[in-house]
């Protein structure tokens, strides 16, 4: 352990013995590489003990007692939960959770880390604990948007290779739906179609023209027209980073019940630094459907295919880690697999 870590932790607790002293930590503080570097913890614990001079017969460089493993673990909570209010990047939580570890000389493991991380998303989105009496349930009768394709209110995985379709298809549900059409690939569907939000960060904006003008839902000057709210493409991006999670939350708020396309996983999490193979890609689809769930939000993801198991269902088909994972329908339409059902 470095010299101005240890400083950090006798200050630490000197700073429990004696609040509220000006030199001392707040009782939330955590290590900070920076201060290390400018000798910070070293300059206050001296100063510390200046002021509390050490009892007779203890060396002023000895530790009072040592961090306990409690105490390194509720560091990494700690930590773990600024990182989420402070919205720092996806790809720098897990780091920066790893090398706090290694600083506090502790062993854990990253699915124990992102375990953390998932804890306090909860926390801070007031999603962590039970449901108690007087809590309501959603008793919506229908669960299903498109009967068997699209279930309402979740996060749908629809998984081809690309350029097969899979933007034309769902851009086809939607005007059938607006236009009242009351089945798709006769599958009823259900109610009123709904305000969409196409998250677009695919294509460019006339590629989107191209695709939503023969759909009527552009007009012949090119102009955006109802059931769609907003679009992003390539030009004008969102991506499943804090701020585009935010944005797309503050959709569904204004209009519940909201119909997001996501086109598709790849482009809104490339500036990210996350590798479709890690594990952590999992971590901001996840944050987005939990900030959407209060608001009945159903979204499409769209996802490209492994081409060596395009055929299979949507989970094993899907391109890159197996930490997306859902659940219900599996089915073929068209040569596209989809898999509906997850929540959060």
């Amino acid at each position: 352990m470095n010299a101005e870590r240890e400083a950090f932790e006798n200050l630490e607790l000197l700073s429990q013995a004696f609040p509220g002293e000006p030199w001392g930590l707040p009782p939330d503080a955590l290590y900070s590489p920076s201060k290390g570097n400018e000798g910070d913890y070293s300059r206050r614990l001296k100063e510390g003990r200046k002021a509390h001079p050490p009892a007779a017969g203890e060396h002023s460089t000895s530790k009072p007692h040592s961090i306990t493993a409690a105490q390194k673990l509720e560091s990494l909570q700690q930590l773990a939960i600024k990182l989420q209010a402070d919205k720092v990047s996806f790809a720098d939580r897990l780091p920066t959770l790893r090398h706090m570890a290694q600083e506090l000389i502790i062993n854990v493991r990253d699915a124990e880390l992102i375990g953390m991380l998932t804890a306090a998303r909860r926390r801070r989105l007031g999603t962590d604990g039970l449901l108690g009496p007087g809590a309501r349930l959603d008793l919506t009768p229908e669960p299903w948007a498109c009967d068997g394709l699209i279930l309402r209110g979740c996060l749908n995985l629809l998984v081809a290779l690309p350029k097969q379709g899979k933007t034309s298809l769902i851009v086809a549900l939607i005007a059938a739906w607006h236009q009242g059409a009351g089945v798709f690939l006769d599958r009823p569907l259900q109610g009123p179609c709904p305000p969409v939000l196409l998250i677009g960060t695919d294509q460019g904006s006339a590629d989107w023209g191209r695709l939503l003008q023969p759909a009527g839902l552009v007009d012949a000057q090119g102009t955006i027209l109802p059931p769609i709210i907003g679009l992003a493409h390539a030009g004008q991006p969102v991506h499943l980073d804090p701020e585009g999670i935010d944005l797309i939350a503050d959709y569904a708020q204004q209009h519940p019940g909201l119909f997001v396309l996501i086109d598709s996983l790849a482009a809104c999490i490339a500036p990210l630094g996350l590798k479709e193979e890690s594990p952590e890609v999992a971590m901001p689809v996840a944050e987005l459907m939990e900030q959407l769930e209060p608001h009945g939000a159903t979204v499409v993801l769209i996802h490209h295919a492994s081409k060596g198991r395009a055929g299979e269902g949507a989970t094993s088909a899907s391109r890159g880690s197996t930490a997306l994972r859902w659940t219900g329908f599996s089915g073929q339409v068209p040569s596209l697999t989809s898999e509906a059902g997850y929540r959060p």
